[in-house]
């Protein structure tokens, strides 16, 4: 008490491991930045405190340990699945802490909370991934996995701890309280990273959002997809890395790791899209940006990747074009907009490399595309051919549909119009069968190797429930005098949809995914069957059906994630969806059934 005062008594000097090897202290009350990442306790000498390093508390919980490693660490890094010298991974370890944080340039490293701090068990886990799982094709589609192993110590905690939870996930011995945990660790991570916009943090967006994917938790996701798509223009990730002069000094491999990450941002987004317009994500038009090339040793070629694009951008718009109803029957055959998505899908699918394209009329040669030898990342074959079938009975349906109303009769369409709707008719029924026949090779050939990761890699349930409309709709609401001009029969058509329904559910089950569309496409299996066996034939006694026998109270009914869906229309049991499109279409139809509508035409007949 006798000796002088400090003159600063609140002021906290360096700890004594900082001062020891005179670096750098970070000075923070909860224990210095380089004693937490050596797992040390920080001890400030004016206090004389033991301040216990967070990240063994953070560390020694249930999480790592309810993980299996059945491999040790030195024969994971022998691995003939991802190439990783062990003495560069230990020698990087050693450097990331012996290194001080306030010299590193990694600013995303400045960061209080110790679960966001690369650990030795974060990095086996992710080693254990890569070298052992044959999902980490999910990672190498975007990112050079050698390079980020080689490196983990030092990539950014987002992208770091979202990785991390992937691989945990995938490990496949954890509980769903344990992969929420990793979520919500992850989830925390790229918060904190998002207002340092960077190529890094849009992967770190993108990764979570694939991540709440797996979980079955998409709307978890969703958020971080959106934030991801709208940091594109701002880094410019839409024009392609070889014409940005700030990225000449970058390497070929992390050109093409941007041209990745762009492209599958552009895919994702339009999925999302493709399915609710009004998710909240924007359009992002990737032409500028070319298409994603081979590196030998790091990534491989997926040349199904921008007719995907494509693909998928064309259900997108089909579906903007449903948005608005038209005017009058003579719009649904030949408007501008209707002509123009014929010539769409006409053009993106002469631009489908012929090696990509499915022979749907040779089932042999189709099992031949899909499992001859060609690059294991290339799963997009499959989706992308349904989806091109799924695009013409969308682009169709409104001219299908014109063929089931109780008071329209064929002399009241002119020759073109009644034309369009004949051709509509056997263009939605081609698809049909096609999908078919893609389905009975699928299944055929399911315990291969290949079509298990083509079939994981895939929702195949959104396109077969899109073609499962048409044949619930040919079935139990075209009219009688069209059936001279579908090459078909009743039965054959329900056990196509049979076919598909089983297989669709089947996907779902083996996903654990639970989507609207299964229990409506048992519905439409259910009302066709009765329909064949005479207890709602309107067809056989020589009527038409009324497709727009809209009750007034619904049983079943609500908003959903489609392609298009029923457009309006409802089932014999009730069940319709609530929405935009649906709600705008559904008055159209009334009007129309009801002659509000009603063009003069010319008396004309058809046969």
């Amino acid at each position: 008490m006798n000796g002088p005062r400090d003159p600063y008594p609140s002021r906290v000097t360096s700890c004594q491991e900082c001062q020891r090897r005179k670096k750098g202290c970070t000075k923070e009350p909860a224990g210095c930045s380089g004693c937490r990442s050596k797992g040390i306790k920080c001890i400030y000498p004016n206090t004389g405190k033991n301040l216990p390093s967070p990240v063994s508390q953070t560390y020694e919980t249930p999480i790592y340990s309810s993980i299996s490693y059945p491999i040790p660490l030195n024969q994971w890094l022998s691995g003939n699945s991802v190439q990783i010298a062990p003495a560069p991974a230990i020698t990087q370890f050693m450097q990331a802490i012996e290194a001080p944080i306030l010299e590193s340039n990694h600013d995303n490293w400045y960061m209080e909370d110790p679960d966001l701090m690369p650990t030795m068990e974060d990095f086996e886990c992710v080693l254990m991934f890569v070298t052992t799982n044959s999902r980490v094709s999910t990672l190498q589609f975007t990112m050079d996995v050698n390079g980020f192993m080689m490196t983990f110590f030092t990539q950014p905690p987002s992208l770091r701890v979202v990785v991390c939870a992937i691989a945990a996930y995938f490990s496949q011995t954890i509980s769903d309280e344990a992969a929420l945990w990793f979520f919500k660790r992850a989830r925390k991570a790229v918060i904190l990273a998002a207002d340092k916009p960077s190529a890094a943090t849009v992967k770190a967006f993108y990764w979570i959002y694939v991540y709440s994917q797996v979980m079955k938790k998409d709307q978890l996701g969703l958020p971080f997809l959106i934030m991801a798509v709208n940091l594109v223009p701002l880094l410019q990730l839409d024009v392609d890395p070889d014409e940005l002069p700030h990225l000449f000094g970058s390497s070929e491999i992390e050109r093409e790791e941007r041209r990745r990450i762009t492209w599958s941002l552009c895919l994702v987004s339009n999925y999302e899209m493709a399915r609710n317009l009004d998710c909240g994500l924007k359009n992002i038009f990737s032409h500028q940006v070319k298409p994603i090339r081979a590196i030998p040793g790091v990534f491989g070629a997926i040349s199904s990747c921008e007719p995907f694009y494509e693909v998928r951008r064309l259900i997108v718009v089909i579906k903007q074009h449903y948005t608005s109803t038209p005017s009058s029957l003579h719009e649904i055959v030949s408007s501008t907009s209707y002509v123009n998505l014929q010539l769409q899908y006409e053009l993106i699918r002469s631009k489908v490399p012929s090696h990509l394209l499915l022979p749907f009329e040779y089932p042999d040669e189709i099992a031949y595309v899909l499992l001859k030898d060609v690059d294991p990342t290339e799963v997009f074959v499959v989706c992308m051919n349904l989806e091109l079938l799924t695009c013409l009975t969308l682009i169709y349906r409104s001219q299908l549909y014109l063929s089931g109303f109780n008071n329209l009769f064929i002399p009241q369409f002119t020759l073109p119009m009644c034309g369009n709707i004949v051709w509509a008719t056997k263009q939605s029924y081609s698809a049909l069968e096609n999908t078919a026949r893609v389905v009975k090779v699928l299944m055929e050939k399911s315990n291969h190797s290949r079509i298990r990761v083509i079939l994981y890699h895939s929702p195949l349930w959104y396109p077969l429930f899109e073609v499962i409309v048409t044949a619930w709709f040919l079935v139990c609401r075209m009219g009688q005098e069209w059936w001279e001009f579908v090459p078909c029969n009743v039965d054959s058509i329900i056990e196509i949809a049979e076919l598909l329904t089983s297989f669709a559910l089947k996907l779902m089950s083996e996903r654990g995914i639970s989507e609207r569309v299964g229990p409506v496409m048992q519905a439409m299996l259910l009302e066709m069957k009765s329909t064949a066996n005479g207890s709602e034939n309107r067809i056989k006694k020589g009527k038409n059906v009324d497709c727009i026998d809209i009750s007034e109270s619904v049983s079943n009914h609500g908003e959903y994630l489609a392609y298009l869906g029923l457009l309006g229309l409802e089932l014999s049991d009730g069940t319709r969806w609530d929405g935009k499109i649906d709600d705008n279409w559904r008055q159209f139809w009334i009007e129309i059934n009801r002659g509000q509508r009603m063009e003069e035409t010319t008396a004309s007949s058809c046969f």
